[in-house]
């Protein structure tokens, strides 16, 4: 039969890790079962087109319940039988729990959610996307594994030893408690290797300033920077403080005439803020239209004014940073992602599309996590 998948997805290489692995191996069967379309599948499915296609994207893990709804829409799409659908979703769950405990070793996986009572569900939110094609493809990152929550005192543990809790529970948050004090240990070093970094910075670079932070929260848009001196930034890397304390500018996608394109937020004490970084390496200036948006426990938003527009041209060698109180929401427990576009001249022709970190907000703490759910 012949495919009427429309739109070509990026692609996707799967030797890039098993999230990458996984949503290639959905593709496949989506081929194998004709190619329908993502919205033909919605009506089979029971979730959106924008919803599906995410779950193929290779960007993030989906849950246990998107996958599930992709593989039994493909199979009602070739009208398999009851026997054929059992099949198949009894197969689907054992990679689903394979891919979960490849990525959180020594978490359980019963039914795909892993998220502690009091953790952000940016991935359990699967019914809150945008509207149909307004963000096609794309999904916010999964929430931290609950291998993350905060550490059970010895005495919470005695008080739980003395109680009905089963043993192979109490050994399981035995576990989970040394693999927190273990990470906590392990964010303290960093802080310190990013604060010495930042000391022995070169005075009057980018990377020595604290940027955005210098100026009032009532300042009008930063100016379009002056050619860099400082040399090449390596693209491939996430910013860490990039905006200041508690902030994160993801790895650059390059769009056309290889201008660079990163996703931004901060998180303060009462409020995340959201911008972009628009670089140009390149020899010519280049007129470029962004915009940002943000996503809020898996709900994109638009940010004001004018929706998250910024038009201008940016210099050969030259940088542009978007004004993040411009994009401001109130700080809630939930997760949080700059979602960035970039479109060339004065058109909004969307060519390049990244996705900032994900910030797990907590009431007092945050966790950083980037692709593949690794803490950064």
């Amino acid at each position: 039969m012949a495919s009427r998948q429309g739109r070509a997805e990026r692609p996707i290489n799967p030797d890039d890790g098993p999230v990458e692995a996984f949503a290639v191996r959905l593709r496949q069967l989506r081929k194998e079962c004709g190619g329908p379309t993502y919205k033909e599948m919605a009506r089979h499915a029971g979730y959106s087109s924008t919803t599906l296609s995410g779950a193929a994207n290779g960007q993030a893990m989906p849950s246990l319940q998107v996958t599930l709804a992709y593989v039994r829409a493909c199979l009602k799409h070739v009208k398999a039988s009851s026997d054929q659908l059992e099949t198949e979703v009894e197969a689907w769950t054992s990679r689903w729990q394979e891919l979960e405990a490849q990525l959180n070793p020594g978490s359980p996986a019963d039914n795909g959610t892993t998220q502690e009572d009091d953790a952000p569900t940016s991935a359990s939110a699967s019914r809150l996307e945008a509207p149909d094609g307004a963000h096609e493809g794309r999904q916010p990152t999964a929430s931290p594994p609950n291998s993350i929550a905060a550490p059970l005192a010895e005495s919470d543990m005695q008080g739980l030893q003395n109680s009905s809790v089963p043993p192979r529970r109490l050994n399981v948050l035995r576990r989970r408690s040394g693999q927190v004090l273990a990470a906590a240990v392990a964010l303290i070093l960093l802080g310190v290797v990013v604060l010495i970094a930042k000391n022995i910075a070169r005075p009057g670079t980018a990377e020595a300033g604290s940027g955005l932070p210098e100026q009032s929260p009532d300042d009008s848009h930063p100016s379009v920077s002056s050619p860099s001196t400082h040399g090449p930034v390596d693209a491939d890397q996430v910013q860490v403080d990039a905006l200041g304390p508690q902030s994160r500018c993801g790895p650059a996608r390059s769009g056309n005439a290889g201008v660079l394109l990163r996703g931004c937020l901060r998180v303060e004490d009462e409020r995340v803020l959201f911008a972009l970084k628009i670089s140009n390496p390149g020899e010519n200036a280049v007129e470029v239209t962004t915009k940002l948006s943000y996503v809020q426990t898996g709900q994109y938003h638009s940010c004001q004014p004018a929706e998250g527009l910024w038009h201008g041209t940016i210099p050969a060698g030259g940088s542009h940073v978007t004004q993040p109180t411009d994009c401001v929401v109130e700080r809630t427990h939930a997760a949080y992602q700059a979602d960035a576009l970039l479109a060339l001249g004065d058109s909004q022709n969307w060519t390049t599309h990244q996705l900032s970190p994900n910030a797990h907000v907590y009431p007092d703490r945050v966790l950083w996590r980037c692709k593949g759910d690794v803490p950064c």
